[in-house]
């Protein structure tokens, strides 16, 4: 049985049909797109979370050159490599 065949005998009607699947591909399309940014911008989100020193140039490298594998990758280890501590003073330089 085809679907306009289908869509006759159960009453619904071809433009009916037709407006339900194209919303339901346009919302699969957002949420697709939505998780692809996140997933894209996860370096990113990662340094602003844990309030990272550098995010500006983490957030810049992950966009410029995010969407190399390299990129994407050297973003999100930095991300989550732990900043440098201040080094303790030297009794010379105490004043």
């Amino acid at each position: 049985m085809n679907i306009d065949a289908f869509l006759l005998s159960s009453g619904i009607s071809k433009l009916a049909y037709d407006i339900t699947t194209n919303s339901t591909m346009l919302v699969a399309a957002w949420i697709v797109i939505s998780l692809t940014a996140v997933v894209y911008f996860l370096p990113s989100l990662i340094a602003w979370m844990r309030r990272k020193r550098n995010v500006a140039a983490i957030a810049a490298l992950n966009l410029l050159l995010g969407w190399t594998l390299l990129g994407w990758t050297a973003a999100f280890v930095w991300a989550l490599l732990q900043d440098a501590k201040p080094a303790a003073p030297t009794p010379s330089q105490q004043v």
